[in-house]
């Protein structure tokens, strides 16, 4: 944003220089990235007036030009032919420096000396019309300086401004900051303006069929129109300020645009089918002509304003060719509107076309500020006499804005701040337009936000405010008393002590991107059905791998294996606990979300990969690859040392897992998880080996399930006693409910199941298999007998044999 000082002066009067201004703004919150001066080289250019012009006696192709100024006659030699007896020019004569930095002294022109030289719009740096010399109005006086009377050179602030602040991008804005920080008066521009004709709503009308994307629509009339350049004076300024002059009505669009934060469109009104606008999604197929020529689709649901017929604007965006203003313009319609920010946003991004309009549009802007433009922009034209005014305005509203409060108290801003500031609250504030009311004796306030300050919303952005206004050097410097010293949530807690007992099983964590390559859905054989394989897809990415948000973490880990594999490493184990995004319902949200809102379902999981071989080869030790009971043996270890007990693994059908070697993961009768080895479809897609297992669940179900109240148990003092059991099942009873069932009949004295044999194959009956199991039996109050034990053990081989129909060996 670039700010004029000569135009910030209309609006609020400060002694300051530009730099003191832009230490000031810097410090209160609106940074200032440079400070520029326009026209810096400009010297010596005055006006004078041409006395007589004719032809060069040698050369027909110059003409020589006699101008006077009160203090000297200069001959000049020019070959410009818009020049005529009685002009009045910008001479610079000899001496004189152009602005870019150009000597003017005197030249012979076939004979004749010219003294100076007639200047251009483009040689003073007002625009970029270098055809022909600037004729200047009769109210000029000849041999005035014209780099002082047409303020040509300015001092200009460049302004960083954040998105939170889209009220700064005009100079009411900037105007609204620097009289709250100088304590000086703000000065509201001019409205007033002559009237005639026919009211407004009775040449055109307004129709907003789709008033959740704008707000608010205004329409204003003006008759008589005489296109043509506007005055120089705002030119000097737009140029200034970053803006090609075009011609006086356009250029009060973009005057008005700069001056209160407040795009505006003009419509040539005869060029309107039906003249009148109507406001619409765009329908299928539609396309339009815009102002740089380019003929542009435009998709289903876009803002689109339209006569009765066709689209003549991408609302928020540009407008089109086809209602454009010309020379030939004697009526206009002007737009002044609000809308939805996030639609104008989507629109510009997807046209790919970034305009002013937009930039501020997409920002949002108040809604209050609507009918302000239109009369200002009347103001202005009746100003310049380029056009008749007519009365009223059609205005459609539908915004929502009744005043917003926020209700907090002098104490707590001054306790947040560290500061007793007492009444210099309600100062700061009110400084900055807001109105109070106070309660009681204990400090309470209501204040009342104005509507361009959308980005207040709860007491701590007060706090802000007072902050900015008090001057952060000026807060006082204290140790914080009375606080509760800071310490990890439970969740935190959780997920540390889950990664130290990873790291103490061997396994390395890895950090990812949330970004992966658009493919990964297909890569892990996701069925259509699954949320997870609708990702959400970034529009502009970096790469192509980095395109959707991962809604799997397994695919990150599987890039980091294959890494470690190809660059020599033999075994490969790690793990990561980070977050996976899924769509709710399969797309995202519509319209601009309420505060705090999430726009997609965000689940932090655990995910552990192992590959290659387990450990190092040694002279006692044969290499060994890893397999599925490796994976389950860090699941069950991290089981036990978080003290989850109910827990298991069940028959899974994961389609990016093994058939056969996959199993969902089971905590307190709820799946919470997918464990097992990769499809070898998906280790060939991921550049890893066969036997690569991996492991992914929910992070929350897990910390859920860990026991609070886990406590070392003493050394037993009383001996063990084992006991083996040997039997034939049917394949689909699983081990493990072999081992719930001892654990259950044989009660508290089972200290230990374990599994010492599996057979299947020749030998045994067809569909069973041979398990077989070693008890450990302990008491801790006593010495068990034999006698005890072998009851407990003869009931439990009895239970096997009558409920899970085994064989005894």
């Amino acid at each position: 944003m670039l700010v004029p000082l000569r135009w910030l002066r209309d609006y609020v009067d400060f002694n300051l220089g530009a730099h003191e201004l832009a230490d000031l703004l810097t410090m209160t919150g609106t940074k200032v990235e440079a400070v520029t001066r326009t026209a810096e080289r400009l010297t010596g250019i005055i006006s004078a007036k041409v006395e007589e012009i004719g032809p060069h006696p040698a050369d027909s192709r110059l003409k020589v030009a006699k101008l006077w100024t009160p203090h000297y006659s200069y001959t000049v030699v020019t070959a410009a032919d818009n020049v005529r007896q009685g002009s009045m020019v910008p001479l610079a004569a000899p001496g004189a420096t152009l602005c870019d930095g150009k000597k003017i002294g005197t030249a012979d022109f076939s004979g004749i000396v010219s003294e100076g030289m007639m200047c251009s719009s483009m040689e003073l740096g007002i625009s970029d019309d270098a055809e022909g010399i600037l004729i200047l109005s009769d109210s000029f006086l000849s041999g005035i300086d014209l780099v002082s009377v047409l303020e040509l050179q300015d001092e200009v602030l460049e302004l960083e401004i954040t998105p939170n602040r889209p009220d700064c991008l005009g100079m009411l804005g900037v105007a609204r900051e620097v009289a709250a920080i100088t304590r000086t008066a703000l000065k509201w521009p001019s409205s007033d303006y002559p009237a005639e004709g026919d009211h407004a709503a009775d040449i055109t009308t307004a129709e907003v069929l789709d008033p959740d994307l704008c707000s608010r629509y205004a329409l204003k009339v003006f008759s008589d129109v005489k296109i043509g350049p506007s005055p120089l004076w705002m030119q000097v300024r737009l140029r200034a300020a970053g803006i090609r002059p075009i011609s006086n009505v356009v250029d009060v669009t973009n005057y008005v645009m700069l001056d209160v934060n407040q795009p505006l469109h003009a419509f040539d009104y005869d060029k309107l089918e039906g003249g009148r606008i109507v406001v619409r999604r765009a329908k299928e197929g539609e396309s339009i002509v815009t102002l740089d020529g380019q003929q542009r689709p435009v998709e289903k649901g876009m803002l689109l304003i339209c006569d009765a017929v066709k689209p003549v604007a991408v609302a928020g965006v540009m407008g089109g060719a086809e209602s454009e203003i010309d020379g030939g313009t004697k009526r206009v319609l002007l737009e002044s509107a609000t809308f939805q920010r996030q639609s104008v946003w989507r629109t510009s991004k997807a046209l790919k076309l970034r305009t002013e309009s937009s930039s501020r549009f997409e920002k949002g802007l108040d809604t209050e500020t609507v009918p302000m433009a239109l009369e200002r922009s009347s103001s202005l034209l009746a100003y310049m006499g380029a056009a008749s005014i007519n009365p009223g305005i059609v205005d459609v509203d539908n915004s929502v804005w009744t005043g917003k409060s926020i209700s907090t108290s002098r104490s707590w801003i001054s306790k947040s701040l560290g500061t007793n500031l007492g009444s210099k609250v309600d100062e700061y504030l009110a400084l900055l337009g807001m109105d109070i009311d106070s309660e009681g004796q204990g400090g309470r306030l209501t204040v009342r936000i104005p509507s361009w300050r959308g980005d207040l919303n709860e007491p701590i952005d007060l706090v802000e405010e007072v902050a900015r206004l008090h001057g952060y050097n000026n807060l006082e410097s204290k140790v914080p008393v009375n606080l509760k010293p800071s310490d990890w949530t439970c969740e935190q807690k959780a997920e540390k002590r889950i990664k130290g007992l990873l790291t103490g099983l061997g396994l390395h964590e890895t950090s990812t991107y949330s970004l992966v390559p658009k493919d990964d859905t297909e890569k892990m054989l996701l069925r259509a059905e699954d949320a997870a394989s609708h990702p959400i897809t970034v529009m502009n990415p970096l790469s192509e791998d980095q395109s959707n948000l991962r809604t799997v973490l397994t695919p990150s880990l599987l890039r980091v294996v294959s890494t470690n594999l190809r660059r020599g490493a033999k075994g490969v184990g790690i793990f990561e606990i980070a977050k996976i995004y899924l769509m709710e319902g399969g797309s995202l949200p519509e319209g601009e979300l309420p505060r705090g809102q999430k726009p997609c379902i965000e689940k932090k999981m655990l995910a552990a990969a192992i590959s290659g071989t387990s450990g190092e080869r040694t002279w006692h030790t044969p290499e060994r690859q890893y397999d599925f009971f490796d994976m389950k043996g860090i699941l069950e270890s991290l089981f036990r040392s978080l003290g989850i007990e109910e827990h298991g693994v069940e028959i899974g059908d994961t389609r990016y897992l093994r058939p056969g070697r996959r199993a969902d993961i089971v905590v307190c009768g709820k799946k919470i998880g997918v464990m097992g080895q990769l499809h070898p479809d998906v280790a060939r897609s991921f550049d890893v080996q066969e036997n690569t297992m991996v492991l992914e669940m929910e992070v929350e179900a897990l910390t859920d399930a860990i026991r609070k109240d886990l406590k070392f148990a003493g050394i037993p003092k009383h001996p063990s006693t084992e006991r083996d059991i040997a039997m034939l099942l049917p394949k689909e009873v699983s081990a493990e409910s072999v081992d719930g069932f001892i654990r259950q009949t044989g009660g508290a004295v089972v200290e230990s199941v374990l599994v010492f044999d599996q057979y299947e194959g020749k030998n045994i009956k067809e569909g069973t298999k041979s398990l077989a199991f070693t008890v450990r039996y302990r008491a801790s109050d006593r010495t068990l007998t034999s006698d005890e034990v072998n009851a407990i053990h003869e009931r439990i081989r009895d239970g096997l044999v009558r409920e899970l129909g085994a064989v005894l060996r």
